[in-house]
Protein backbone atom coordinates (compact mmCIF):
# COMPACT_ATOMS: atom_id res chain seq x y z
CA UNK A 1 0.00 0.00 0.00
CA UNK A 2 1.24 3.22 -1.16
CA UNK A 3 1.07 6.32 0.72
CA UNK A 4 1.86 9.81 0.58
CA UNK A 5 2.68 12.69 1.81
CA UNK A 6 0.77 16.08 1.49
CA UNK A 7 1.01 17.70 -2.00
CA UNK A 8 3.27 20.23 -1.00
CA UNK A 9 2.42 23.37 -2.94
CA UNK A 10 4.74 24.21 -6.11
CA UNK A 11 6.94 27.27 -4.64
CA UNK A 12 5.94 29.23 -8.03
CA UNK A 13 2.48 28.82 -7.64
CA UNK A 14 2.46 31.39 -4.63
CA UNK A 15 5.01 33.75 -6.31
CA UNK A 16 2.23 33.29 -9.18
CA UNK A 17 -0.77 34.47 -7.91
CA UNK A 18 0.94 37.10 -6.20
CA UNK A 19 1.69 37.81 -9.72
CA UNK A 20 -1.70 37.84 -11.32
CA UNK A 21 -3.17 39.64 -8.55
CA UNK A 22 -0.81 42.15 -9.05
CA UNK A 23 -0.18 41.90 -5.13
CA UNK A 24 4.02 41.50 -6.26
CA UNK A 25 4.32 45.05 -7.27
CA UNK A 26 2.95 45.87 -3.48
CA UNK A 27 5.28 43.11 -1.64
CA UNK A 28 8.21 45.10 -3.54
CA UNK A 29 7.08 48.24 -2.52
CA UNK A 30 6.64 47.37 0.74
CA UNK A 31 10.14 46.09 1.25
CA UNK A 32 11.68 48.76 -1.29
CA UNK A 33 10.11 51.52 1.62
CA UNK A 34 11.42 49.16 4.68
CA UNK A 35 15.04 49.26 2.89
CA UNK A 36 14.96 52.78 2.14
CA UNK A 37 13.47 53.42 5.75
CA UNK A 38 16.59 51.63 7.05
CA UNK A 39 19.12 53.04 4.98
CA UNK A 40 17.56 56.54 6.19
CA UNK A 41 17.98 55.99 9.66
CA UNK A 42 21.59 54.44 9.73
CA UNK A 43 22.10 57.89 7.98
CA UNK A 44 20.78 59.93 10.89
CA UNK A 45 22.56 57.59 13.60
CA UNK A 46 25.53 58.35 11.38
CA UNK A 47 25.63 62.42 11.26
CA UNK A 48 24.36 62.07 14.81
CA UNK A 49 27.26 60.20 16.02
CA UNK A 50 29.82 62.22 13.93
CA UNK A 51 28.49 65.15 15.57
CA UNK A 52 29.14 63.86 18.92
CA UNK A 53 32.66 62.49 18.21
CA UNK A 54 33.56 66.08 16.51
CA UNK A 55 32.26 67.95 19.54
CA UNK A 56 34.18 65.39 22.09
CA UNK A 57 37.69 66.01 19.76
CA UNK A 58 37.12 69.86 19.86
CA UNK A 59 37.10 69.41 23.95
CA UNK A 60 40.55 68.04 23.80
Amino acid sequence: MDSFAQDVNDPNESAQLLHQNGQIYLVVLVLVTIFIGILFYLFLIEKKLKKIEDEKQSNN
